[in-house]
């Protein structure tokens, strides 16, 4: 059914020129090809989540180009040859063998913490949040998280979660250090910001890590 509503989709907008970004036109081509329920569906958000969470961690693995085939940590970008697939099909599938398989909520972390690395914040907040609902009292969640609203300019967020981080590890010079910042960032900061940041140079004189 699957391959039928794609060959649909790809008949109306290629050969019929019609408008696929119409939900009426999508609705109709679900039907006719065998799938009715696709039409009640297009009619709300069904799938919208899930197609913007793998899109988020696509982009934390790194796929920019279609079409990227993905075997565990490895991928091909770019149309190939069949024996060219096959053969990185067979050796990615090998690699890919792990003894366990990793947590869904550990991968999230991994992505969201990629996503901040590549500078998307928000990204990174998005596959955060519901980690934050399920795991909120997990630090290295709510740290993460605190750094993504401090990379976005969400300052009020970032301040609530690293006073709370501050309370329960106040030997931690990193911590101290963003909440510092994050605090010199905001209007009313001042002194106090000032003050984190020279406890973090107490604590950790010669380090040179920065939010």
């Amino acid at each position: 059914m699957q391959d039928a509503v794609v060959e649909a989709v790809l008949q109306a907008h290629f050969v019929e020129a019609a408008d696929i970004s119409d939900r009426a036109v999508l609705g109709a081509l679900a039907v006719a090809s065998g799938f009715p329920a696709g039409a009640g569906l297009l009619a709300g958000d069904a799938g919208r989540d899930a197609v913007r969470d793998l899109l988020l961690e696509g982009r934390a693995r790194g796929v920019t180009t279609s079409p990227t085939i993905l075997v565990g940590e490895r991928a091909m970008a770019g149309a190939q040859l069949p024996q060219v697939i096959a053969e990185f099909l067979r050796r990615a599938g090998r690699a890919a063998e792990p003894a366990r398989e990793t947590p869904a909520e550990v991968r999230r972390y991994r992505h969201a913490e990629s996503l901040l690395e590549l500078r998307d914040p928000l990204g990174a907040l998005t596959l955060l949040g519901p980690l934050l609902a399920e795991h909120g009292d997990d630090r290295g969640v709510r740290l993460l998280a605190a750094r993504a609203c401090y990379a976005s300019a969400q300052l009020g967020r970032a301040r609530h979660l690293l006073e709370a981080l501050v309370d329960e590890t106040p030997d931690d010079p990193y911590v101290h250090r963003l909440l510092g910042r994050t605090l010199q960032r905001q209007s009313a900061g001042g002194p106090e910001g000032a003050a984190h940041l020279r406890l973090a140079a107490a604590l950790a004189p010669s380090s040179t890590m920065v939010p």
